[in-house]
């Protein structure tokens, strides 16, 4: 019990962060205009919320995406690419157990863990758990020159490369970097089309919520559907 006031004493403070400053701009005009800076993190910290909350999180979305938000601030990396990362890596489950024993939402194995200078025994705290994966992500990144694909395969240590692209594409549906409709063709499935944009089947109700798709098994040939991959403004 102590441990969980504790956690939720922490969560609200760290909120303030973001929080109150935003709604001091709201309610007081007259005051100074918010840094961009505390702006963009509001936003993301948002667009994240809206995205965990899909997937059905085993702990306060807001809580996870303050964690997201601020390691990803400490660590100088894109927090959407995080989210991503870990959507694949634990779909957001707090308590996530892998067969190697990799631990909480970013999966970090004993030996990972200890480097970092987390305590295994510590290792499915959420605020420390994101900090010391998204900065481990990130050392990846700076070691192979901002290669994105190569940086993911190195922080899952396998050989799959069907990793790496379904966090990518996760990415591009977080981030919009991307923006790419294709003409549904007879016999297409939104699960297969997920499949074969994303990397991932059981994608398809973000591919939904995307297009405003209230049944997913009603989609016809001819039909436009966003995938949300690909080049900028292009067409299939």
């Amino acid at each position: 019990m102590l441990n969980k006031l504790v956690d939720w004493v922490a969560y609200i403070l760290v909120g303030a962060i973001l929080v109150v400053p935003m709604t001091l701009a709201m309610i007081a005009p007259s005051a100074p205009t918010m840094p961009n800076e505390i702006v963009t993190r509001y936003q993301q910290h948002s667009r994240i919320v809206t995205y965990i909350d899909k997937v059905q999180p085993t702990a306060p979305s807001g809580r996870i995406a303050m964690a997201i938000v601020m390691s990803s601030k400490i660590c100088g990396i894109d927090p959407y690419l995080v989210t991503a990362l870990m959507h694949t890596e634990s779909t957001f489950v707090v308590d996530a157990t892998s067969e190697t024993g990799a631990r909480g939402l970013m999966q970090l194995i004993r030996s990972t863990s200890e480097s970092l200078g987390l305590p295994y025994a510590m290792a499915y705290d959420i605020e420390l758990n994101v900090e010391k994966g998204t900065c481990y992500l990130a050392q990846h990144l700076a070691t192979h020159k901002g290669r994105t694909d190569l940086a993911l395969k190195r922080y899952n240590g396998n050989d799959d490369p069907r990793f790496a692209k379904k966090v990518l594409s996760r990415f591009r549906i977080l981030a919009d970097t991307y923006e790419m409709t294709i003409t549904v063709k007879k016999g297409d499935t939104l699960a297969g089309i997920a499949e074969t944009y994303y990397g991932d089947a059981g994608m398809y109700p973000l591919l939904a919520e995307l297009n405003d798709i209230s049944n997913p098994n009603l989609i016809e040939a001819g039909q436009r559907i966003v995938v949300g991959s690909g080049t900028k403004g292009g067409e299939v």
